[in-house]
């Protein structure tokens, strides 16, 4: 179940991501259309976080979700003042965010009781290993083997190349 709504989530946060580079393309006048491309993936970071059961992830992407506006709302403005924004909501979100899990854990709890699937077991059937030939009973060749190495043919004998002959310097 959770892997199918995490997949959900995540073609929900691609589609917003693919939703808004198109919109910063086609609506982006007046040098807006990085700030809508900001906006929107902050919003499909938060969507896509919140697909996952993880606490981590779910509060990571609650913090790109912030500082991704807070990008947004700095090239909109153009004042450095707005990161403060950011930190601040940054702090609220560290300070607050295990509550804030607390509350939602105990709606939803991890499943504890997974059903588990068997492991493999191997056969305890050790390999038959061929019988020993000592080295007094000599070396028999297999069959897939040659009998003889072939003969040496004469191709390497000749150059591959001709090159002209140099005469010698004259006086």
């Amino acid at each position: 179940m959770s892997r199918n709504r995490r997949s959900n989530a995540n073609r929900v946060a691609g589609g917003i991501a693919l939703l808004g580079l198109i919109l910063a393309f086609t609506t982006g006048s007046g040098g807006l259309n990085v700030p809508i491309f900001f906006v929107a993936l902050a919003f499909a970071s938060l969507v896509g976080s919140l697909g996952t059961p993880n606490r981590a992830s779910i509060l990571g992407g609650m913090h790109a979700f912030v500082w991704l506006l807070m990008v947004a709302a700095f090239i909109t403005t153009g004042t450095a003042h707005v990161f403060f924004f950011g930190i601040i909501a940054s702090l609220l979100l560290g300070l607050f965010g295990r509550a804030l899990f607390a509350q939602r854990m105990q709606n939803n709890p991890p499943m504890r009781n997974r059903p588990t699937t068997p492991y493999y077991q191997p056969s305890n059937k050790v390999p038959e290993e061929p019988p020993y030939r000592g080295y007094e009973q000599g070396y028999r060749p297999s069959a897939s083997q040659p009998a003889e190495p072939p003969p040496p043919s004469d191709q390497y004998e000749q150059p591959q190349a001709q090159y002209p002959q140099q005469m010698p310097p004259q006086q």
